[in-house]
C-alpha cells in the first residue's frame, strides 16, 4: 500500500503511534450489532479440498456455501502467514483455476432470511467491514474489478466492498459501490497485490450526511495498524435492501464477467451494522494482529499441585499457539508425549524427593516452554502419638495411648505390636521382668 500522500498528512495520525500495549479482544459473538464473523476455524471442506461451508461466529450464524447445481466451491488451503510458522484455515478463490479458466468460485448466504437477514444492513446503520485476505492481479477481467464480498442484486445495492483495478503497478484501489447517484466511492490510494492486507471500509450514519472511508494495512506487521487511505466521502441515496444473498468472493448480480470475482485468499470477514469505536478497533485490529502476523510462542503459565500422599502431580499450563504436540518432561527426561492441544496432565508415579517438570512444545521445531519444581510434601498435620501408664487401686497397671503400642523387654531388642484397643489392663502378678512400652503413629 502507498503511504498516504502530502494532501492527508496534514491530519493523518497512525493508529500505531497509541496503540503499541492494547490488549487483543476478538469479536463480542453475543453483540447483536456483529452481524457476520467469518473465521477460518469454521471453515467446513470435503475430501476433494474444497469449501462445502462456512458458519458465521456471530449470534445469528449465518451460513454461506456454494449454490447448488453450480460449480462454485472456491479451495481449503492452509497458509503460512509472515512472521508466523504456524499455518492457518482460509479459502482460495481462483478465477483462472481448476476445474476451468473463468470458474465460479463464489460462496453465497443460505441461510433462512424470511423473517430476519442480518446482512442487510442498509439506510438507518452505520457499517464496519473488516477483511484479512491477499488479493491477486487476474488476466481476465471483464470491467477491472474484484469483488470482495457484497449485498448486490441486479439493479441496485445495500453494499459492495471490492478492488477497482488500474494500469499500474498496483492491484487496484478499494471500492465501495452504490446503484443511486454517486454509484461508486474509491481509495485515494492502491492497494498492492500478493501480499496480506487488514483493510476496512466504513460508514458513518449522519442521516443526511453519511460518509465513507478506506483503511488499510498491508505491512504484515504485528506491531502496525491500518491508515486511511481516503477521505471520509459523503454518500447520496443509501438502499434500504436487495432481495439478493449475500456473497463472498464476488457477488449475484447476473452480469459483468469474471472481472466482478475476487481471485486470492481471504482468512477473516467481520462486519458490524455500525461504525465501531476507536479503541474497539485498536483491540480488534490487535487481535487480528497477534492470529495472523505474530511468531508463535511457548507454552506459558505453569502451575503444579502435589497431592497430601506425594505419588501425585497435576501440571497446567496455557497454549500460545496451535502446537503439534506437547512433551512433559521431568527431570530432563522425557516422561509423555501429548497431543497438542492438550493443557494439563496428571503425573500418577511421582518418585519421592524433589523433581523439576518442563514443558516443550513442538511446531516445526521446538518450543522450550515454562519450568516449574515440585519438592516432597510436607508430613500431614497430625497429633504425635500418647502413651500413659498408671495404676488402679488394686495396683494393675493401666496402659492408655494413642496411635499404635508395641512392647518389648529391651529398648534395644524387637518390639511387638500389641492388638488391643486403649486402655489396657495389666495383671501386676503376670509381669516377671521389667518391660517397655511405645506408641508410633499409624
Amino acid at each position: 500500500m502507498i503511504r498516504l500522500s502530502l494532501f492527508f498528512r496534514t491530519w493523518v495520525i497512525p493508529l500505531s503511534l497509541v496503540s503499541s500495549n492494547l490488549f487483543a479482544t476478538p469479536p463480542d459473538p453475543t453483540d447483536l450489532t456483529l452481524r457476520l464473523w467469518l473465521r477460518g476455524e469454521t471453515l467446513d471442506g470435503n475430501d476433494n479440498g474444497l469449501v462445502e461451508a462456512w458458519i458465521d461466529s456471530s449470534s445469528y450464524g449465518t451460513k454461506l456455501a456454494p449454490r447448488k447445481g453450480k460449480d462454485e466451491s472456491p479451495s481449503y488451503a492452509e497458509e503460512l502467514f509472515p512472521g508466523n510458522p504456524n499455518s492457518m484455515p482460509v479459502v482460495r478463490f481462483d478465477v483462472a483455476g481448476p476445474p476451468s479458466p473463468g470458474n465460479q468460485d463464489r460462496l453465497f448466504q443460505v441461510s433462512d432470511t424470511d423473517v430476519f437477514d442480518p446482512l442487510d444492513i442498509g439506510n438507518g446503520h452505520g457499517l464496519t467491514i473488516i477483511v484479512v485476505y491477499k488479493p491477486f492481479a487476474t488476466e481476465t477481467p471483464a470491467l477491472g474489478y474484484q469483488t470482495i464480498l457484497g449485498k448486490r442484486g441486479l439493479t441496485e445495492s445495500v453494499y459492495t466492498f471490492g478492488i477497482h483495478g488500474i494500469d499500474d503497478e498496483f492491484l487496484g484501489q478499494l471500492n465501495f459501490v452504490q446503484y443511486d447517484a454517486i454509484t461508486e466511492y474509491r481509495s485515494e490510494d492502491a492497494i498492492y497485490e500478493n501480499r496480506w492486507h487488514v483493510s476496512m471500509v466504513q460508514v458513518d450514519e449522519r442521516g443526511l450526511d453519511d460518509t465513507v472511508q478506506f483503511f488499510d494495512d498491508d505491512t504484515e506487521d504485528p506491531e502496525e495498524f491500518m491508515w486511511p487511505i481516503s477521505i471520509p466521502m459523503n454518500i447520496i441515496n443509501r438502499n434500504n435492501s436487495v432481495p439478493e444473498p449475500f456473497a463472498l468472493g464476488g457477488h449475484s448480480q447476473p452480469c459483468c464477467g469474471d472481472g466482478e470475482r475476487f481471485d486470492g485468499f481471504i482468512a477473516e470477514v467481520i462486519i458490524y451494522s455500525r461504525k465501531i469505536k476507536e479503541q474497539e478497533l485498536e483491540e480488534l485490529e490487535s487481535y487480528l494482529n497477534t492470529k495472523y502476523f505474530t511468531p508463535n510462542q511457548p507454552p506459558t503459565d505453569l502451575i503444579s499441585n502435589r497431592s497430601g500422599d506425594g505419588g501425585t502431580v497435576d501440571l497446567e499450563w496455557s497454549n500460545n499457539a496451535n502446537y503439534d504436540s506437547i512433551v512433559i518432561r521431568r527431570n530432563g527426561e522425557k516422561l509423555i508425549e501429548l497431543a497438542g492441544d492438550k493443557t494439563s496432565f496428571r503425573d500418577t508415579l511421582v518418585p519421592d524427593g524433589k523433581h523439576i517438570y518442563a514443558i516443550v512444545a513442538g511446531l516445526e521445531g521446538f518450543f522450550e516452554g515454562p519450568k516449574c519444581t515440585v519438592v516432597e510434601p510436607p508430613p500431614a498435620d497430625k497429633e504425635p502419638p500418647t502413651v500413659r501408664i498408671s495404676r488402679d487401686e488394686s495396683g494393675n497397671i493401666v496402659i492408655e495411648w494413642t496411635g499404635i503400642l508395641e512392647t518389648s523387654k529391651n529398648i534395644n531388642a524387637t518390639w511387638s505390636k500389641i492388638d488391643a484397643k486403649s486402655p489396657l489392663l495389666l495383671i501386676t502378678k503376670n509381669f516377671a521382668q521389667q518391660q517397655y512400652f511405645r506408641a508410633l503413629q499409624p
